[in-house]
């Protein structure tokens, strides 16, 4: 017996609708996103109901799975756990509308997975020197200029989600306040000792092949600027050569003191 279910959050309200081909009460669906939050929540606060029942019809399956999502608009972040109209499989995020905030969603299930870990167990998921698959592999500049491509093209005509907004604008006071906090504990948690570099040093060796490999590579957003009619392509630059610290330069840069109306950018 094929069924159309929604399964609701009885903390916060969000729905997500599946199909399955058994009626289990103990089912509650396979989203990511569904499971992220069961996790959270505790199963004991999510509960199932039928939506439609029908029969053996796989085709009228699908169709009906399509058609409660889209009436009850559970694609949208702020309503629903799902991130497709359903689940056809395939590639269900690189077009979706969601898209940035869906890699957002899963990027800090990986991170709090990640960090809950024991140190023996994140071990095991590392692998330095030669066992690394990526070890003495560097890009060259014609991978570097390719992904650079591929991300102008897609921004050509895509904003960022957070672009122009605050997390309140865009997640809405509550998730933000959630969101933040969890950054913020994110970045606690390394900082001082909980730093795997604390302590450490690189080696004068590891130094000198860092500054040949970056000496002549500029910012990409650099951005000159001219001091009495001197030309200079970065703070530091002018830095060592004037004796002035790189934020002093920067503030008479932007400073409206007349008097320091001989900086300016180009």
């Amino acid at each position: 017996m094929f069924i159309i279910y929604k399964t609701t959050n009885l903390i916060n309200g969000k729905i997500y609708v599946g199909k399955h081909t058994m009626d289990r009460d103990d089912y509650l669906g396979s989203g990511n996103l569904l499971k992220r939050a069961v996790k959270k929540y505790g199963s004991e606060n999510f509960v199932r109901e039928t939506l439609e029942n029908c029969g053996d019809n796989l085709e009228l399956l699908n169709e009906r799975e399509k058609y409660w999502i889209e009436k009850l608009n559970s694609t949208n972040l702020e309503i629903g756990y799902n991130i497709a109209n359903g689940s056809v499989g395939g590639d269900l995020i690189s077009n979706n509308p969601n898209r940035d905030d869906i890699i957002f969603r899963m990027r800090e299930t990986l991170i709090e997975y990640y960090r809950n870990l024991s140190e023996e167990d994140k071990l095991k998921l590392k692998k330095f020197g030669e066992d690394n698959p990526n070890f003495g592999n560097l890009w060259n500049e014609e991978q570097r200029k390719n992904l650079s491509e591929i991300k102008k093209e897609y921004y050509k005509d895509n904003d960022h989600v957070l672009k122009g907004k605050t997390f309140e604008e865009y997640f809405g006071d509550e998730i933000a306040k959630e969101r933040k906090q969890f950054l913020s504990e994110l970045a606690s948690s390394k900082t001082g000792d909980k730093n795997p570099f604390y302590g450490k040093h690189h080696t004068e060796e590891f130094k000198n092949y860092l500054h040949e490999l970056f000496k002549d590579r500029k910012p990409v957003n650099i951005k000159p600027f001219k001091i009495d009619d001197i030309e200079y392509l970065s703070l530091m630059d002018a830095s060592k050569e004037l004796n002035i610290p790189t934020t002093t330069i920067r503030w008479r840069i932007l400073s409206k003191n007349p008097k320091y109306i001989n900086y300016n950018y180009i």
